[in-house]
């Protein structure tokens, strides 16, 4: 019975977000490879420059605690060479892999909306990602939903670490 408050949290929690995750066939990328975090497009309509900033910062870090070796391309508005705009593109996350020493290249995009009348709003967050070897080949594709925003740290937190934990157990496989 004292433990019925922290499993009932737990449900909260696990039903307020989902994870999912995508390999085509197997990523041919082991656990122990180095990592690096490229750009993201910002879908968001209020003004937080530092949502991306901050994003790209938790992956770093929950890759970091799980022993990958991490590295960020710079901030800044990524150049519209791929399908999408925060797509870099297969020579570019080649050259990005190459100077980082890289073997998983990551890249993609956040969407944050609220719906509402004003006193009542409903906020839906997404995070999409691509997972990239290092010749620019796409592997895989990783989408995290929630219901909670990225202004509030702990659910940047809970987003990167459900991606991160996700692509950590598929690379062991």
């Amino acid at each position: 019975m004292k433990h019925l408050p922290l499993i009932l949290l737990t449900l909260i929690l696990i039903s307020c977000s989902t994870v999912e995750i995508h390999f085509n066939g197997s990523p041919g990328i082991t656990r122990s490879c180095r990592v690096c975090i490229g750009h993201f497009e910002k879908r968001t309509f209020d003004f937080n420059p530092f949502i991306v900033s901050n994003f790209r910062d938790a992956l770093r870090y929950e890759f970091f605690c799980r022993g990958y070796t991490v590295s960020q391309v710079p901030d800044g508005p990524a150049p519209e060479s791929g399908n999408a705009p925060w797509d870099l593109g297969p020579p570019a996350i080649t050259e990005a892999c190459t100077g980082n020493s890289a073997d998983l290249f990551i890249q993609g995009s956040v969407f944050e909306a609220q719906i509402g009348d004003g006193i009542e709003n409903e906020t839906t967050t997404a995070v999409t990602i691509g997972l990239y070897n290092k010749s620019g080949k796409k592997i895989g594709e990783a989408r995290a939903v929630t219901s909670d925003t990225l202004t509030d740290i702990r659910t940047v937190r809970a987003i990167s670490a459900g991606l991160v934990e996700n692509i950590h157990d598929e690379l062991g496989r």
